[in-house]
């Protein structure tokens, strides 16, 4: 795989970090901002980097929670190495990919109808989703989310579609889309 750093610059200096301590078997410090908007200083012994969901993760024990977890390079500031070497045995580590199955546990299906003037930017966003075109020129996409995790990110998602794409189901999702427009109008309502 090949991943063109320079169009990354935001997370190079992080990445460089990161590789760096990764391969030196350094602990490294970051300011951290949660799911939940609260900002925190987390000390992770850094075991690996992944790219998913158009954003870098770091995966590594959590010296504060004392277990290991995924953080969003999006959501690091002031990154830095630690002086000391960690000699936990980070091989035997449940790999990201027990994270994954974990994130499944609590799935929803998703199905989104996006018009004719929207596929290129669709196919964009869902490149890995199931996708169907139908007689009318409109795209149907199916998907499996995260019911928690990946909410907000799916509407804000939604959201820059406009008119050109509607949640066809779950019915929770649509309705959440409602009640967050309605808000947004009533944010508007003095224009």
């Amino acid at each position: 795989m090949s991943v063109d750093m320079g169009s990354l610059r935001p997370y190079n200096e992080s990445l460089r970090v990161l590789k760096n301590a990764i391969a030196d078997r350094h602990a490294v410090r970051f300011e951290y901002v949660s799911g939940k908007n609260e900002r925190m200083h987390r000390s992770v012994e850094p075991v690996s980097l992944h790219y998913q969901y158009d954003t870098w993760f770091l995966f590594g024990y959590c010296r504060s929670r004392n277990d290991y977890r995924e953080f969003k390079l999006s959501r690091m500031a002031e990154v830095h190495i630690l002086p000391d070497r960690f000699e936990r045995n980070h091989d035997a580590a449940p790999q990201q990919m027990n994270f994954e199955k974990l994130r499944w546990n609590n799935h929803v299906n998703v199905e989104l109808r996006f018009s004719s003037e929207s596929i290129a930017k669709a196919l964009d966003f869902f490149y890995d989703a199931e996708r169907s075109f139908n007689p009318d020129g409109s795209l149907t996409i199916k998907l499996k989310m995260d019911n928690n995790a990946r909410e907000k990110w799916l509407l804000s998602v939604v959201l820059s579609f406009g008119t050109d794409v509607e949640i066809v189901e779950p019915y929770d999702l649509r309705r959440t889309l409602k009640e967050n427009l309605e808000k947004m109008l009533q944010t508007y309502a003095m224009v």
